[in-house]
């Protein structure tokens, strides 16, 4: 067999080494998804089975959440010169924090109009969910 294209020529290698280490009864291997997996090129290899999820995508997923209840609230639109209030994380009190900002706009923020409305955002959404999805910083 020729190959041309290294992606598929690697991807083929790596699978005839595979199937030749679990036996190549693919019929009723439980890793099948594996070999159907990575008989396309490597760039396209997911080797998360059905089913299953790694922590970066399950984290992901729960930090989308944690901002789409926040943007309930709030808005990624800053408005120079009027209200944008925004929470930050206070790392020597390990507490998210309030502030407002009418002239300083900071990268990836949600802003609120209001002090309630962030407020009740940090309430619904969770202190430590904040703290953890959207801050990076673990609850102590």
């Amino acid at each position: 067999m020729i190959v041309n294209d290294i992606n598929e020529y690697v991807s083929l290698n790596v699978l005839q080494n595979y199937c030749s280490m679990h036996g190549g009864n693919c019929e009723e291997c439980k890793l099948r998804d594996l070999c159907d997996c990575m008989a396309s090129s490597p760039e396209s290899w997911s080797l998360v089975f059905e089913g299953e999820k790694d922590e970066n995508e399950e984290n992901n997923e729960i930090k989308e959440k944690i901002e789409g209840i926040l943007l309930k609230y709030g808005r990624r639109e800053f408005k120079y010169d009027e209200n944008n209030v925004c929470m930050f994380y206070k790392h020597e009190e390990q507490e998210v924090a309030i502030a407002n900002e009418s002239i300083y706009q900071n990268q990836g923020t949600i802003y609120f109009d209001n002090y309630d409305l962030c407020k009740q955002a940090i309430e619904e959404a969770g202190e430590d969910n904040i703290k953890k999805y959207i801050f990076g910083v673990d609850s102590k």
